[in-house]
């Protein structure tokens, strides 16, 4: 069962873009949509596990940075507007959303690397995109 939705679970992060599009092709409405759906995924993956597992726990961590992402833009006025430009320097709330953003694809990346390794899943390239560097080898 585990493996079954760990695999479901790292297809369809694949396929979330605003886990690892580049900055410039992002904006801010689509990416909080975005990160609502993923964090109702999570949900919907935990009421499939015991609660004790490992993936649980993995998933409770990954919907957690995804609320905590959502709350610290929340108090961001001008969301709806936030797209980087390459022709100016980012105002205060576009510095906020991206760090904000980064935040949660290093945690995201951090967990989705731990279930594909755990469980032995080939994942594709965009995601492996937010994983954790590898240690170079000499």
């Amino acid at each position: 069962s585990d493996i079954a939705v760990a695999k479901g679970l790292l297809t369809y992060l694949e396929d979330r873009r605003a886990l690892y599009e580049p900055y410039s092709c992002e904006t801010a409405r689509y990416v909080v949509s975005s990160i609502l759906e993923i964090r109702r995924r999570f949900t919907s993956d935990l009421e499939q596990l015991n609660r004790d597992s490992p993936l649980a726990q993995t998933l409770i961590a990954m919907r957690a940075a995804c609320r905590k992402f959502l709350h610290d833009v929340n108090n961001i006025e001008d969301i709806e507007f936030i797209s980087p430009s390459h022709h100016r320097l980012w105002n205060r709330d576009e510095k906020d959303f991206f760090m904000a953003l980064g935040e949660l694809r290093s945690t995201i990346g951090v967990h989705a690397a731990q279930i594909a390794v755990r469980y032995g899943i080939d994942v594709e390239e965009t995601l492996v995109s937010i994983f954790p560097a590898q240690p170079d080898e000499d």
